[in-house]
């Protein structure tokens, strides 16, 4: 494939918010019932969906409250950035 048609293959499609949200809440429900099949919820999950044009837009669906996405997010960055500093590329 053309460098130019792979570029155009690869360029993101506007997000369709309505479908997305659509296509999240499926994948979240399913998401939590394949770790949280019986008693109470013991795992949760944050997926998050955004343009590849790093347009600032993103949507993502949780099973858990926001403040614990957040504490997670924050966390996993300091995770990753010693990961990144230990190795550079």
């Amino acid at each position: 494939m053309g460098e130019a048609k792979r570029r155009r293959a690869l360029a993101p499609a506007p997000m369709d918010e309505a479908l997305i949200q659509a296509k999240m809440q499926g994948i979240g429900s399913a998401v939590d019932r394949m770790f949280n099949e019986t008693g109470p919820r013991t795992m949760g999950f944050c997926l998050m969906v955004f343009p590849l044009d790093h347009s600032g837009k993103v949507a993502y669906i949780s099973n858990t409250k926001k403040e614990d996405v957040i504490r997670l997010l924050e966390e996993q960055l300091i995770v990753f950035n010693a990961r990144t500093i230990a190795s550079p590329p």
